[in-house]
């Protein structure tokens, strides 16, 4: 029994306030342009951890996509926080793999994300050591997101089968992507460096 996990707020609840966080969010008078800063940072995806588990995965047509998962899966933490009595380890729910590569472009957008988060009223928390990729159908996180936003796009969030073993191949057992998939040398759309050092 995980009493962290055990004690967070219903996921309606967070539902209703994540929704709230978003449409603050797009409101902001900075959100276009923090949005066109998160989506340059393709430039640095050399090493796509996570993606290549999309299908016919391709830069142009998935960012954008991936940006709103990306800002879907900021609020669904931010609401967790304030509502679980801002525990951190609480609010590092299972975030799948290419939806977290997303929110690792927008933190590096550091300034434009305090300013629009500090406006908001909001926290953002994304811990390394503490996240975890467990993603799977039916869980808090999948439950939180059907309440704000009904059924996930099977393209990204639902990658993990029932009980958290990856759907597909060239995964290791632990959810981890295998060396090979880490940077990989061809086969991705719309980036030509990839595997770039």
């Amino acid at each position: 029994m995980n009493t962290t996990t055990d004690n967070r707020p219903a996921p309606e609840t967070v539902a209703e306030r994540a929704r709230e966080i978003m449409t603050a969010l797009s409101r902001d008078p900075e959100f276009s342009a923090f949005s066109a800063a998160a989506l340059k940072y393709d430039e640095a995806w050399t090493c796509f951890t996570g993606f290549p588990v999309i299908s016919n995965w391709d830069l142009g047509a998935d960012k954008r996509p991936l940006l709103t998962e990306g800002l879907r899966a900021l609020a669904l933490k931010a609401a967790v926080y304030e509502l679980g009595g801002q525990d951190e380890t609480m609010t590092e729910i299972p975030i799948a793999v290419p939806v977290d590569e997303m929110m690792h472009a927008m933190i590096a957008q550091p300034q434009l994300l305090a300013r629009i988060a500090g406006r908001v009223g909001i926290a953002v928390i994304h811990q390394t050591d503490k996240e975890h990729h467990d993603h799977t159908t039916g869980d808090y996180t999948h439950t939180a997101y059907v309440h704000a936003w009904g059924t996930p796009p099977e393209r990204y969030p639902l990658l993990y089968s029932p009980g958290g073993s990856p759907a597909l191949s060239g995964w290791t057992q632990t959810g981890v992507p295998s060396a090979a998939y880490r940077c990989p040398s061809s086969g991705l759309k719309g980036h030509s460096s990839v595997g770039r050092s």
